[in-house]
């Protein structure tokens, strides 16, 4: 709840806004307080009589109101990607009346293993239904029951480096993509390093054929409307880049460039989110390679650059990374290599 303490007065005040009849923001405030609980209880009588607190919540109609309270501080591409989780691995709670029980939170967060996806997404998705009941508690005072809610613990699995492929594993792998389109979505994504929403957001427009490069600017994550009006700009500048592509993968994306549609991969819309990843996760069962994700396509576009002797700067600026700390971070095992190679380069120059 909006409740603040006066330091110089030593008492404490209300400071609510609010939507008049009009729709038009308004603020309003009220002093002299004794004590916070005084000052929280004078808001939300406050509210009540309004209307705003005496009625039924939903988790969802809650959800609602805390993504649009973040518009302005989250990019729209978050906010779709933490709707889609909750789509996704909270669903049951969607419709269940606010506060829910602690024990139903703690048997929701029981189900997330079963879903087979990461640790870390699984702490996302509980961080963000922890975020928005505390949005009800903090602005509606709504009892907050999901502070015993906790993650999970990072396992050995996650805390080793990503699997990545060499070209030869990835030739295998494609082999069992019998997807003429989706074939090439991969191949893009294994010779660029793009992001899987970036790929999906790719417009023929995009392509310059005398450059024979690929201009990156857009985003289309899961969930988000499979049209040109549901993407969105990327996170951040460096995010924006222009990629040079190798001979082989430009020849192979002409045919695309002919099909009709705005979409390189689709055409009039993009791939569906769940097609690729079906389709991905079948060739993976079957070509007898490492288990990868379709994200450690990036890892290994990273890894084969640093491995070929490209510039780490280059390698992060292609990977669109926000600075060269992250890129080292994330490839730490291929910068061991080229240290490798150093030392061996040394070795040999001190041997004439």
């Amino acid at each position: 709840m909006a409740v603040y303490k006066d330091a110089a007065k030593k008492t404490w005040f209300a400071d609510i806004r609010f939507r008049d009849e009009s729709g038009k923001v308004r603020s309003i405030k009220k002093r002299g307080f004794e004590t916070k609980r005084d000052a929280q209880s004078w808001e939300k009588d406050f509210r009540i009589e309004r209307g705003e607190i005496n009625q039924r919540y939903t988790f969802i109609n809650m959800a609602e109101r805390y993504f649009s309270s973040r518009k302005g501080y989250a990019n729209e591409n978050t906010i779709q990607q933490k709707k889609a989780r909750l789509r996704n691995y909270a669903s049951e709670l969607l419709n269940e009346d606010l506060p829910i029980p602690a024990k139903k939170l703690q048997k929701w967060r029981e189900t997330l293993p079963n879903f087979g996806i990461a640790t870390r997404t699984m702490n996302s998705t509980i961080d963000i239904v922890r975020a928005i009941i505390n949005y009800g508690y903090v602005d509606y005072d709504i009892k907050d029951t999901a502070k015993s809610l906790k993650r999970f613990k990072l396992t050995f699995e996650d805390k080793t480096e990503a699997t990545v492929i060499n070209p030869q594993q990835f030739d295998q792998l494609l082999s069992f993509i019998e997807n003429d389109t989706l074939r090439k979505y991969f191949e893009f994504s294994y010779y660029l390093g793009t992001r899987r929403a970036e790929t999906r957001a790719v417009l023929k427009s995009d392509i310059d054929m005398i450059n024979k490069t690929v201009t990156i600017s857009k985003s289309l994550p899961h969930g988000a409307i499979r049209s040109v009006d549901g993407l969105s700009n990327l996170k951040t500048p460096k995010s924006h880049r222009i990629l040079k592509m190798d001979d082989e993968l430009f020849d192979s994306l002409k045919p695309l460039l002919k099909t009709e549609g705005p979409f390189l991969f689709g055409g009039y819309e993009p791939l569906a989110d769940t097609s690729i990843t079906r389709h991905f996760e079948r060739a993976v069962s079957m070509y007898g390679g490492p288990r990868i994700t379709i994200h450690q396509l990036r890892h290994s576009n990273g890894s084969l650059l640093l491995d070929a002797d490209v510039p780490l700067i280059t390698v992060s600026r292609r990977l669109g990374h926000s600075s060269i700390d992250i890129t080292s971070k994330v490839y730490a095992h291929a910068l061991r290599n080229i240290d490798q190679k150093s030392a061996d380069a040394i070795n040999s120059i001190r041997k004439k």
